[in-house]
């Protein structure tokens, strides 16, 4: 942002100078300044009044609240005298006129990236003329200043105190600009051949974006999994399915009082096989999943369709694009009703109404694993759904060896589902961290995951009206959006920090302490499609947080305080043990990656092998149990290794 800001500074320097130049030399032959965006940019930034545009987004409450971030702090000084420099000499920038003025992002190296932009001169001096006035200008400043060519062009570099090296150069009627050289090298190749202003896909969406904003914001999402890979130590499966279904977005960008909203159009990747583009096809609906989700959830993506029946007639049009995609969606829906003896399109899709949702909890006082992950599925049939559900636990209970007792929880009955691949095979990637499910029903939500503990968390958080539809954050989030879409992708600040450590690679994770008060500060983001034609309607809003009364804020520490005591009034052979009956029982410590326990089950009882760990991993305990009650030998070691204790039952 530091580098942004310099350079403004600089480019009002030089359109004072080309006020002067423009009225007595001829100007060079004028292009669109998006012919300059090289064709691996991130996303791109656009205004028409760049001066205007500035004294708004700076004095908006989001910006002064972002521009405190220690990664703000020292262009602090540089915001300032900027806005200074703009009121002090309005009159003079008023009779420059408006300007076009154009930033992109794009990757410079593994993990990193830059920015290129772009002012348009008008009518202003040739290029000798201007490099000049650029030399005089910089060395005054205290820069060393060099030249060099490419390719016939007259590149300018300046360097600071701090080694930093600002190259520029004037291609046509624009002054190009970036802190990475070889982004100027790219717009110069670029403008000879231009690709993504002259893309067809690209300007379909960019002629239809409204102009009522202080800019333009376009997204190439087929570079969206590069740009966040510089931030993720790993692929993530939402952002890739973006990545493969979507072209371009083109987006107006308003600032209001509290919040920022961007406002466009989207279109798809027609020869993508991706699960999202049958959703898409499919329809809209109301997204209602807020009345059942805790008001914990982190985020939640949200698939709305017309039918289910349309989405699944959607999906097997889309596959068969790919041979070997829908030969294997075919092969796992069969494999699903050959092992369990059931109808999938029967049992598992006629009772799904119009909505599906995936969703990550933060911890709560029944559960500190980090894999809070649950999926929710609409339906209008709650008594048709309970018969297919029960007939598939019965088919389970006969033909899996894993057998698992239902438990009744606060009139809430809790089942386990062994349908391994069924949520992946017709939902796409985003779903595939659910595998062999818990499940119970809410509201007209059937809800699913992977821990029973998470779904005591939603019983309890919904039994007590703690959902997102109870949050004032949400609520006002809900009155920017449509009220039917496609699909939503919803996100709480406040909720996400506690999860990011496990998300997060490591040179990330340095700087969360420093942004916590960031995340606390924003209260709500959020992103959603709904079909428009052949385009979507493209909303995002990103929200400051309101100072609220009367809400009970509960810290992490708080929150595992609560597990603690739970866990010792509900020992495991009090709660989990009773639901299984055969297989292996594990035990996690807090941070949900460790395991704490693990232990051999018989018959809904500790029966065989039990180990017991420390959290470096190191063995604490090892022995054996029969029918519940401790057997043989025992051990216990400290966390060196070496046996501290023994003892024989």
């Amino acid at each position: 942002m530091k580098k942004i800001l310099l350079w403004v500074l600089l480019v009002l320097v030089v359109a004072i100078g080309s006020f002067v130049a423009y009225l007595y030399i001829s100007p060079d032959k004028n292009i669109n300044g998006l012919y300059l965006v090289p064709s691996d940019a991130f996303y791109i930034l656009e205004s028409d009044e760049p001066i205007d545009d500035w004294n708004t987004m700076s004095s908006s409450p989001v910006w002064q609240f972002l521009k405190q971030h220690p990664y703000f702090a020292d262009i602090t000084s540089d915001a300032n005298y900027l806005d200074d420099l703009i009121k002090n000499n309005d009159l003079l920038f008023r009779m420059l006129g408006s300007r076009k003025f154009i930033m992109s992002a794009h990757q410079t190296r593994p993990k990193d990236y830059d920015f290129l932009f772009a002012i348009d001169l008008k009518r202003t001096a040739k290029a000798g003329i201007l490099n000049n006035t650029l030399e005089k200008t910089l060395k005054s400043s205290g820069m060393t200043v060099t030249f060099r060519d490419y390719n016939g062009y007259e590149l300018i570099e300046s360097m600071d105190d701090a080694k930093d090296v600002l190259t520029m150069c004037k291609v046509k009627n624009f002054l190009v600009c970036s802190y990475s050289s070889s982004l100027v090298e790219k717009a110069i190749d670029e403008v000879e051949k231009p690709v993504i202003a002259r893309d067809l896909h690209f300007q379909d969406v960019y002629k239809r974006v409204d102009t009522k904003g202080i800019g333009r914001l376009y997204i190439q999402y087929s570079k969206i999994d590069e740009m966040m890979a510089c931030y993720m130590s790993q692929p993530d499966d939402m952002i890739n399915t973006l990545s493969e279904a979507l072209r371009f977005s083109a987006l107006d960008l308003v600032v209001n009082e509290n919040d920022w909203q961007v406002n466009g159009f989207t279109n798809l990747n027609e020869t993508n096989d991706s699960y999202l583009l049958a959703l898409l096809h499919a329809g809209k609906s109301k997204n209602q999943v807020a009345d059942v989700l805790s008001n914990r959830s982190a985020f939640y993506l949200s698939f709305n369709f017309t039918s289910m029946n349309l989405f699944y007639s959607e999906l097997d049009v889309v596959l068969q694009k790919d041979e070997k995609a829908y030969s294997e969606f075919q092969k796992n829906q069969k494999k699903i009703e050959n092992l369990l003896g059931i109808s999938v399109q029967e049992d598992l899709l006629s009772w799904i109404s119009d909505e599906v949702t995936v969703a990550q909890m933060r911890s709560n006082e029944y559960t500190s694993r980090a894999d809070n992950l649950v999926v929710c599925i609409r339906t209008d049939d709650l008594k048709g759904a309970q018969e297919h559900l029960d007939k598939i636990a019965r088919q389970v209970k006969k033909r899996t060896p894993a057998k698992f007792k239902q438990i009744l929880y606060r009139n809430y009955t809790i089942q386990y589902l062994d349908i391994k691949g069924f949520f992946r095979t017709f939902f796409g990637k985003a779903f595939q961290k659910l595998e062999k499910p818990f499940y119970t029903i809410i509201g007209d939500y059937v809800v699913f995951s992977n821990n029973p503990f998470t779904l005591i968390g939603v019983i309890e958080d919904f039994e007590n009206d703690r959902t997102l539809s109870n949050d004032a954050a949400y609520k006002r989030y809900k009155e920017t959006t449509n009220k039917e879409s496609s699909l939503t992708l919803y996100i709480s600040p406040v909720n996400t920090y506690p999860l990011m450590n496990k998300y997060a690679d490591a040179e990330t994770v340095k700087d969360l302490t420093k942004s916590k008060k960031y995340f606390d500060g924003f209260e709500s983001f959020g992103f959603q499609f709904s079909s428009k034609g052949d385009f979507l309607n493209t909303q995002a809003y990103l929200a400051l947080k309101k100072n609220e009364t009367g809400e009970e804020v509960i810290s992490e520490k708080q929150l595992q305080d609560k597990f603690n005591k739970y866990a010792e009034a509900a020992t495991d052979t009090q709660f989990v043990v009773q639901m299984i009956e055969d297989g292996i029982y594990k035990k996690f410590f807090a941070d949900g990656e460790h395991v704490q326990i693990e232990a051999e089950m018989k018959d809904g009882q500790l029966h065989g092998k039990y180990e017991e760990y420390y959290l470096s991993g190191a063995i604490k305990v090892r022995g054996k149990y029969k029918k519940g009650k401790k057997q043989g030998g025992w051990k216990y070691y400290d966390e060196e290794g070496n046996v501290s204790d023994k003892e024989r039952f």
